[in-house]
């Protein structure tokens, strides 16, 4: 949530009503099954040039080629994944999301950080070793603020 509440509306309005229009049941989740369903419906409407199926659906949006792994997300995950970085994400913006994970305020963010609170959404174990690797550029296993930003 800190990340969107930090940006314009006119930055994320775009995001907030396709989640919205996305989740059918509004449980302020986006399921497989609603995306795949609208996608249907836009294809059946002509808006698109085949239907989506489950399957293909599945390929997107697995986890390490683990079906199981697959989670509704959140809006906040939703406009993580939607927002324009290049327009949006300002040094100062990145420093106050870099803040937020940065919980002992030494500089860097180490694993045990980024597995505290909700802030990166429904993560595995896996994936948090992963984020942690893909954002460590000198291999000392914390990510400082320019991988963060990088």
């Amino acid at each position: 949530q800190i990340q969107e509440s930090l940006f314009e509306y006119a930055d994320v309005g775009p995001s907030r009503q396709l989640f919205l229009a996305l989740d059918e049941d509004c449980n302020g989740q986006v399921s497989m099954s609603e995306l795949v369903a609208l996608a249907k419906a836009a294809a059946s409407e002509g808006k698109g040039t085949k239907s989506l199926k489950k399957r293909d659906a599945l390929k997107i949006f697995q986890a390490d080629g683990v079906a199981d792994a697959i989670q509704d997300f959140s809006f906040t995950e939703f406009v993580a994944a939607t927002f324009n970085r290049k327009k949006c994400l300002t040094e100062k913006v990145g420093r106050v999301i870099f803040n937020s994970f940065d919980k002992n305020m030494d500089g860097s963010i180490q694993l045990s950080e980024l597995a505290e609170g909700r802030l990166l959404g429904h993560l595995q174990a896996t994936e948090l070793v992963q984020t942690l690797k893909d954002l460590d550029l000198n291999g000392d296993a914390e990510i400082d603020f320019k991988g963060f930003m990088a």
